[in-house]
């Protein structure tokens, strides 16, 4: 898994819509759910015989000392708490701190795990682990040594993780005092079991979010009183993204018929107060909508999120709704010998219909920047834990979706409950389906937040929100649908 910024749509403890958890365990649903989990549980904090212990030797003893101590230290409890909530404490038995020691891989190859590295004085070292079937979790810490180069803001700009199809890293607590950053790093997808390998090459720190900039001197009412700008149909750009996007034969396509017609590229170069990075390339209606084209500039990494129109009280009166990324298909990198190109994003006010709404409003502007880079090699090797997921067969129609859709399993974990469906139904779906669980007793645990995921021919549908006592748990209800696992 190779990730290369993919940081810009994130924003800080919001790590509950990363997740998702759909790799089955391999177990027959007749099986005792209460029985397999706590043997899992049994397993995780089993004492380590003392011949083993004395082959490690030294060196080995006393990383482990100082990983739990320095976890101690931090209070980790409290760093779970953040990421899972009140009911963490149950958590924990899941989670697997990490040790340093030699293992051997199913082809006899023997393997060094690492969990700590160190570049230009700031080690990073890996604490604990919890693998939740599809999503990989690792709860690390970074300190400086040497200076004050770390913050509370920090992405990486650069780094893999040899398994999985993509993830994010997170700042979950930062002490000044010791100079140490604690970071969630979350892989999805790609059933993750085995030993990985962890390369992080590069980072950025102090990212800002800046939002309601105020640009007095760019009077769209003005602007457009004599101006009617010349548009292009969308299939002469290079689509790198937006909303309302879905793919039809291998291309990326708007749906929306306010992105059928975009505004001409570079006809206006209208400059901002507050940032030098990019600028407004175009502007003007198109099918009786505003719209608005922007160019990034050189090699910029920064982001204009959104540019809102505000009355004299600072009140945002509109917002588009729609956007387009994309640059100029001639140009575009999909061609080996292609130039430079530029990068373009179209907004869209579906509401502004009239120029006369425009009148007395001011822009006001939102922007990410994406801070000082770090380049950096840190390694890392290490065996991952066991799944902490449980799978029941289902293999019949449910309603999901608002349609008759086979679900091929269930996947139940402390953290939530995961849906495998055999179709990607990811760019239509529409938020409304639920789930819950019901323990012995008749309490219900409500699982309100819904994500859903897609990779080619299939979807994972993950619901969460609430820790699950898994030993407790006697039914699961999707959509009034009840599953009785004991």
């Amino acid at each position: 898994m190779k990730n290369d910024n993919l940081f810009d749509d994130l924003e800080d403890k919001e790590i509950d819509e990363l997740m998702k958890y759909a790799v089955p365990f391999p177990a027959d649903n007749g099986i005792n759910i209460k029985n397999k989990f706590l043997q899992k549980a049994n397993m995780r904090h089993k004492k380590l015989p003392l011949k083993k212990i004395f082959v490690w030797g030294a060196l080995a003893s006393t990383l482990l000392v100082s990983t739990l101590a320095y976890a101690q230290v931090l209070d980790f409890s409290k760093i779970y708490k953040i990421v899972f909530g009140d009911n963490s404490k149950y958590v924990e038995q899941y989670i697997q701190p990490f040790v340093s020691e030699h293992t051997v891989t199913p082809n006899e190859k023997e393997t060094q795990t690492v969990i700590e590295s160190e570049y230009d004085g700031i080690v990073f070292k890996l604490i604990s682990v919890i693998n939740d079937g599809d999503v990989l979790r690792i709860f690390a810490t970074m300190q400086d040594t040497t200076g004050n180069k770390l913050s509370d803001k920090i992405d990486f700009s650069s780094w893999g993780l040899s398994q999985g199809h993509g993830g994010n890293a997170t700042v979950v607590d930062y002490n000044s005092e010791t100079k140490t950053t604690t970071i969630l790093i979350t892989s999805l997808g790609g059933g993750h079991e085995g030993f990985a390998t962890l390369s992080i090459n590069g980072l950025k720190t102090n990212r800002e979010n800046k939002s309601g900039l105020k640009e007095n001197k760019i009077n769209v009412y003005e602007l457009l009183q004599d101006y009617i700008p010349n548009t292009m149909m969308q299939e002469e750009v290079y689509k790198l993204g937006g909303a309302h996007l879905v793919y039809k034969n291998g291309t990326m396509v708007a749906e929306s018929p306010l992105l059928f017609r975009l505004l001409k590229f570079d006809e206006k170069e209208i400059t901002f107060d507050n940032i030098d990075w990019s600028l407004i390339s175009n502007i003007g209606f198109v099918d009786g909508h505003l719209h608005i084209q922007t160019r990034a500039l050189s090699d910029n990494e920064n982001q204009l999120a959104s540019i809102d129109f505000v009355d004299s009280n600072n009140k945002v009166i509109h917002s588009g709704h729609f956007y387009l990324s994309y640059v100029d298909f001639e140009n575009s990198h999909h061609k080996p010998d292609a130039p430079p190109h530029n990068l373009y994003t179209e907004m869209v006010y579906e509401e502004i219909t009239d120029l006369k709404q425009l009148k007395d409003l001011r822009m006001a502007i939102d922007i990410v920047e994406v801070g000082k880079a770090m380049k950096g090699n840190w390694e890392f090797s290490f065996e991952i834990p066991k799944k902490v997921t449980t799978e029941f067969n289902i293999g019949h129609d449910m309603n999901i979706n608002d349609e008759m859709i086979k679900v091929d399993a269930v996947l139940l974990s402390p953290l939530g409950i995961t849906l495998n469906l055999p179709e990607n139904i990811s760019q239509n779906y529409k938020h409304k389906d639920s789930a819950s669980v019901k323990y012995d007793d008749g309490t219900i645990i409500e699982l309100k937040k819904v994500k859903i995921d897609g990779y080619e021919n299939m979807s994972t549908l993950n619901f969460s929100g609430n820790i699950i006592e898994i030993e407790k748990v006697h039914r699961i209800v999707i959509n009034n649908e009840v599953i009785v696992i004991k």
